[in-house]
């Protein structure tokens, strides 16, 4: 999920030699990817309905009422706001213009050829195309739905053509990933993320505040680090705080508190126990954990889930190819130069 179109991007090893080291993959015959633009009626039903990874069933009370700019009270059942919810999400859809889907096709089609140049078969068989007011997450904030992107009407007005292919391309990353589980869990190894053999049980407490990510549904990983001369296994997670909408707040995303918890493994019966305080807060700030940012690398700022991380590394990864004069220069460092590589790697197999 992206807040705005703007991919954060940050520094170490220089451009040119990257570039240098790069192999170009073979070209495939050819690429999936229809793309399906869809009208208001038709983008409103699929919208609130999620068969692949059952959104809906996992989203929480907080997380809808932030959305909806209402601080219900605990008499409210969850059904009720859920049925709320979908309907503001189907009211929140509209049509795009001629002139809306004639810059989405242009820029889709040369995303899709920079795929097709790097042996990356990164498009779906049909994309789904749906127009966003923005009225739920937030102005410029795009997320997808099974193999469908959802795109804010704001993005389609700005002039940047280049912004718009960058926030694609994170985006496209997200419906890969959900639609290929085992190229994921290749992926997620390589900034350290591995798989739990066990369901993640949280505290009361942390299970009403947690907000869900559209684009990072998969919650079954997360990372061996090192702490204070001794190892952890950190899960990290985004919860609301405050715990309720408040007027006075700017926007869903000024909730977004991102930690990184501890994991045990459960004394009794299977999966692992989360630990945090009566509030809700991690015993240990992921900023006392190097062994994070060493593993997740520094070519990108927004961390709050595997998936994120990724994204944001598959568009740089592209752009470094094919469109870097868009980059200012940017230089990498070894540690971010060896991420995209690797994610290369498993991409093209």
């Amino acid at each position: 999920m992206m807040r705005s179109c703007i991919i954060v991007l940050l520094a170490g090893c220089s451009l040119g030699l990257f570039a240098s080291c790069q192999r170009r993959a073979e070209r495939p015959a050819e690429q999936r990817g229809e793309f399906v633009v869809l009208d208001s009626s038709r983008a409103a039903a699929l919208i609130a309905r999620d068969t692949v990874e059952y959104f809906f069933d996992r989203i929480g009370r907080i997380d809808m009422g932030l959305q909806l700019r209402t601080c219900f009270p605990d008499t409210v059942p969850r059904r009720r706001i859920l049925a709320q919810y979908r309907d503001r999400l189907r009211q929140d859809v509209s049509t795009f213009s001629e002139r809306e889907e004639a810059l989405l096709r242009s820029q889709l089609h040369i995303v899709r050829q920079w795929a097709i140049d790097m042996g990356v078969d990164l498009f779906p068989d049909s994309l789904f195309l749906l127009k966003s007011r923005g009225s739920l997450y937030g102005e410029g904030a795009f997320f997808t739905r099974g193999r469908a992107i959802v795109i804010p009407q704001s993005a389609l007005e700005r002039p940047d053509r280049a912004e718009l292919r960058r926030t694609l391309l994170h985006e496209l990353f997200h419906i890969y990933s959900r639609l290929h589980p085992g190229q994921r869990k290749a992926l997620y190894r390589i900034i350290g993320f591995v798989p739990l053999d066990g369901p993640v049980l949280l505290p009361d407490i942390l299970a009403g505040q947690r907000l869900l990510n559209p684009d990072g549904l998969a919650d079954s990983f997360a990372l061996r680090l090192a702490y204070r001369g001794d190892s952890l296994l950190g899960y990290p997670l985004v919860r609301a705080k405050p715990a309720c909408y408040q007027p006075e707040q700017e926007g869903y995303f000024s909730y977004l508190d991102f930690q990184v918890y501890p994991l045990s493994k459960r004394e009794e019966g299977e999966g692992f126990a989360v630990s945090a305080d009566s509030l809700g807060n991690s015993p240990i700030s992921y900023y006392e954990l190097p062994s994070f940012f060493d593993q997740i690398g520094d070519n990108t700022s927004y961390i709050i889930h595997p998936d994120e991380i990724l994204a944001d590394n598959l568009a740089l990864m592209f752009l470094l190819e094919y469109d870097a004069g868009q980059l200012n220069e940017l230089v990498l460092s070894e540690r971010g130069r060896q991420i995209l590589e690797d994610m290369r790697e498993v991409l093209t197999r």
